[in-house]
C-alpha cells in the first residue's frame, strides 16, 4: 500500500468504498491507514496533547464504523472523519479553557482567521500523513532513517548517534531512500 492510496484511481477508491459500507474489515483497514496519520496530527495541533489526540481519532473510527453504509463516497468519509475529529478536540479545549469562545460566537474577521488557520492545519496533516505513508514503502533500515528525520526532525548526526551507525551510514540511507521514492512516484520531482 504506502503513498498509492493517495494516487488510486478514482474507480479503485469506490471499491474501497463499497467494501467499507458492507462493513468489511478490509475497507476499515484501507481508511484508518489513509487517514489516521493526517487526523492524528491535525488532532494534535489543536490540543497539543498525543494522548488526547490518539483517543479522539481512535474514537472518530469507532463512530463512524458503527454505521458504515450511510457514507457513499471517500470524500465523504474524509470530510466526516475531520469534522468528527475538529469538533471533539474543541470540545476538549473548551472544558479545559472554558474562556475560548464558542466558534459561533467569533465576529466575522476572526473567523476569516479561525477558518485559514483550519484549513492550513487541515493541508499541513494531509501532507504530514502522505510522508507517513510514503515512509512506509521504504526497507524497514530506510524507514527508520526517514522516520527520525522527516517525522522527528533530527539531524543525521543525531541519528546516527541514536541508531549507533556511522554519518556517511546515514546519508547513504537517505540517498537511497528517495531515490526508491523517485522511481515509485515520479510525479514527486526531484
Amino acid at each position: 500500500s504506502g503513498l498509492e492510496n493517495f494516487m488510486l484511481p478514482e474507480i479503485e477508491m469506490q471499491k474501497f468504498t463499497e467494501s467499507f459500507r458492507r462493513g468489511e474489515e478490509k475497507g476499515f483497514t484501507f481508511f484508518f491507514n489513509l487517514f489516521y496519520p493526517a487526523l492524528l496530527l491535525y488532532a494534535y495541533k489543536i490540543l497539543n496533547n498525543k494522548h488526547d489526540a490518539e483517543e479522539i481519532v481512535e474514537e472518530s473510527f469507532i463512530k463512524i464504523w458503527k454505521d458504515p453504509s450511510k457514507f457513499t463516497h471517500h470524500n465523504v468519509i474524509k470530510a466526516w472523519l475531520y469534522t468528527t475529529v475538529r469538533n471533539a478536540s474543541y470540545d476538549i479545549q473548551r472544558k479545559q479553557k472554558p474562556s475560548i469562545v464558542p466558534v459561533e460566537e467569533v465576529d466575522a474577521e476572526k473567523s476569516n482567521t479561525f477558518q485559514h488557520g483550519h484549513l492550513n492545519d487541515m493541508i499541513i496533516s494531509e501532507v504530514i500523513g502522505q510522508i507517513h505513508l510514503s515512509i512506509k514503502v521504504l526497507p524497514p533500515e530506510c524507514q527508520k532513517i526517514f522516520t527520525l528525520m522527516y517525522i522527528h526532525g533530527k539531524t543525521v548526526r543525531e541519528i546516527a548517534d541514536e541508531l549507533q551507525i556511522s554519518i556517511s551510514t546515514v546519508k547513504n540511507q537517505k540517498a537511497r531512500g528517495l531515490e526508491i521514492l523517485r522511481k515509485k512516484f515520479p510525479k514527486l520531482g526531484g
